[in-house]
């Protein structure tokens, strides 16, 4: 069995995610990608464990899908669905 280092504590998933009010499916997609570290004592296919040093401290720098869209001097596009333009804009 794996032991963890000694200078850290663990949540677990559903605890981290009431600590940093990300949803469950939002931290799943983040330890996918590899941005958020994990252990799993059992091994594969266990309880997944993520260290509370990965809580966002305030003060730090936040990562790129933490910090809101800048739109900067960009026009905002609109959400216009896919095809023609309706006869009634183009007037």
């Amino acid at each position: 069995m794996d032991v963890p280092p000694a200078d850290h504590s663990y949540l677990t998933i559903e605890q981290f995610c009431k600590r940093t009010t990300l949803s469950e499916s939002t931290i799943r997609r983040r330890i996918k990608e590899g941005s958020l570290k994990i252990w799993q004592p059992g091994g594969k296919g266990t309880r997944v464990l993520i260290a509370a040093s990965q809580l966002f401290q305030p003060g730090e720098k936040s990562s790129k899908s933490d910090r809101p869209l800048s739109t900067g001097n960009k026009p905002v596009p609109s959400h216009r669905l896919p095809g023609p333009v309706p006869r009634w804009k183009k007037l």
